[in-house]
């Protein structure tokens, strides 16, 4: 498609970018300080950004990483109790990622434009300014 071009994360932008995923933040935010950005996400998009949050009560995964078993010095999430698992510091990383997501899609299916612009310029520590700016295109 003529005047396209894709943007790839650690790239520059510059004019108008929309976004169909969330980006590393890194590149969101200066994408956000360098370029007028749409966020066009979907019902798959908003899936993938929840379905990290695979958490059931006190936020433990059902299924352990395997790393997150390493650190611990254990074979099988069977092993350790609930609490047990919060000792890693990879668990706990997964774990407010993952919750990080989820809240970048519920602000996004629960905020107006303008909401939205301030709660993504918030999220990442950018000022409010020009809300025009991070806006959503509707579905």
């Amino acid at each position: 498609m003529p005047g396209v071009t894709f943007v790839n994360a650690g790239t520059r932008a510059r004019g108008e970018v929309v976004l169909f995923t969330l980006p590393p933040e890194s590149d969101l935010r200066a994408w956000l300080e360098e370029a007028e950005v749409s966020f066009s996400w979907g019902p798959k998009t908003i899936d993938a950004l929840e379905g990290n949050y695979g958490f059931h009560r006190e936020g433990l995964r059902i299924d352990a990483d395997p790393l997150v078993l390493a650190e611990l010095g254990v074979a099988s999430s069977l092993q350790v109790g609930e609490r047990d698992l919060w000792r890693s510091e990879r668990m706990r990383h997964l774990a407010s990622e993952a919750y990080r997501r989820w809240l970048w899609a519920q602000l996004y299916e629960a905020l107006d434009d303008a909401g939205w612009a301030r709660a993504a310029r918030h999220m990442l520590g950018l000022p409010v300014g020009d809300v025009t700016q991070a806006q959503a295109v509707a579905d």
